[in-house]
């Protein structure tokens, strides 16, 4: 257990080092009275209240114990990091303020947000200052025009995929049902899922698939089980058809 910690503050300590030194060069300007000769700033935005609050406590104790880590082996270019952090208390408002005020500071690099990713990822295109770390969904917030045209060039994630959560979806549907139902919200976790399960199911040239999209505080159960039942994706209420299908059923084989 102890080598598997070790080996992850590791790996982080690795992956924050580099991108901080990817972004010295293009943050030089960024330089103000908040940072000094001796320390390199990177930021960070994490939701550390509310429903999620315990995520964005874990991402800055980990940007913590990665910025030690990288401080203890000589930091960066002969430099020690120094870490400011914000609550962005899931607001897309207050994220895209944060990030604006971090830059000021003359952050070199901002981690997250958890949360409020599309909007961090938006500041960073405009400012051009990397957004790093776990930047919500890794999927359409980086390739916000899907995954096969170009990512955003300002944002890394090693955080959630929804693009490959979606792909296996639909793979694993493909070896065990005559058909797919695909059942998402609007968020970006949801439309990334669907894009990927749509184009995994574009490749494999399944017929019977759909896709249902539905507002974010509806209960899928309901919609589920009449799919199901079914045998063909009927929206009900505020659920709409995004794609046809045609017959079949997404019972396990």
């Amino acid at each position: 257990m102890k080598s598997r910690i070790l080996t992850r503050k590791l790996a982080m300590g690795a992956a924050l080092g580099a991108a901080v030194l990817a972004a010295v060069p293009l943050a030089a300007f960024g330089a103000s009275e908040h940072t000094n000769a001796d320390t390199i700033l990177v930021g960070s935005i994490a939701g550390t209240t509310g429903a999620y609050g315990s995520t964005g406590v874990a991402m800055v104790n980990g940007a913590k114990l990665a910025i030690a880590d990288v401080n203890a082996k000589g930091g960066v270019m002969g430099k020690k990091l120094s870490l400011e952090s914000y609550n962005d208390q899931a607001s897309a408002t207050l994220s895209s303020q944060l990030y604006q005020k971090l830059v000021s500071h003359g952050a070199v690099a901002v981690l997250g947000s958890g949360d409020t990713g599309p909007a961090t990822a938006a500041m960073a295109q405009r400012l051009k200052i990397p957004n790093i770390g776990a930047v919500d969904d890794a999927g359409l917030t980086i390739y916000p025009k899907g995954p096969s045209q170009p990512p955003f060039e300002y944002v890394w994630s090693w955080g959630l995929n929804t693009f490959a959560w979606g792909a296996s979806a639909a793979h694993y549907a493909q070896k065990h049902c005559t058909a797919l139902a695909i059942l998402h919200d609007p968020s970006s976790y949801g439309l990334g899922a669907a894009s990927g399960a749509a184009s995994r199911v574009r490749r494999a040239a399944v017929a019977r698939a759909a896709s249902v999209r539905c507002p974010r505080r509806v209960r899928l159960g309901a919609q589920a089980a009449a799919t199901r039942g079914g045998g063909r994706p009927s929206p009900s209420g505020p659920c709409r058809r995004t794609s046809s299908a045609s017959g079949g059923s997404c019972r396990s084989r």
